[in-house]
């Protein structure tokens, strides 16, 4: 997991997609960088960003929303601090997980490969009653 300061982010941004004023970039130009890193926060407000690598492994993305609260809770489909909590309590037995990303392949048409044209697959197990 990498961890960038806010100011690194910011120069990273503009050094590789800002403007460029006579050869150079807005993040060689001090000044520039200090305008927008030293704006007022109002105190009734804060700025909440989400950090994350992107598909390709080789640029940080983040967005960030300004709210009227700050959140005690993370959304209900984050579920890494409950995982964090159970690894914990189960160091000392060496723990493993696994994650599963499914895909699908698709035909010429875009329906999924193999299916039949009007419905869904015939089930794969035989479910008892």
């Amino acid at each position: 997991m990498y961890l960038y300061s806010f100011e690194r982010i910011i120069k990273r941004k503009y050094w590789n997609n800002g403007p460029v004023t006579a050869g150079y970039s807005a993040a060689t130009n001090k000044a520039v960088l200090d305008r927008y890193l030293n704006l007022s926060q109002p105190d009734n407000k804060i700025l909440a960003t989400y950090i994350w690598i992107d598909g390709t492994g080789e640029f940080i993305r983040n967005k960030t929303r300004t709210l009227d609260f700050h959140p005690k809770h993370s959304s209900e489909t984050n579920h890494r601090q409950s995982c964090l909590e159970a690894m914990q309590k189960a160091a000392d037995q060496h723990p493993w997980f696994g994650i599963e990303q499914e895909y699908v392949i698709l035909d010429q048409d875009s329906y999924p490969f193999g299916w039949p044209k009007n419905g869904f697959p015939t089930p794969q197990v035989n479910i008892a009653s």
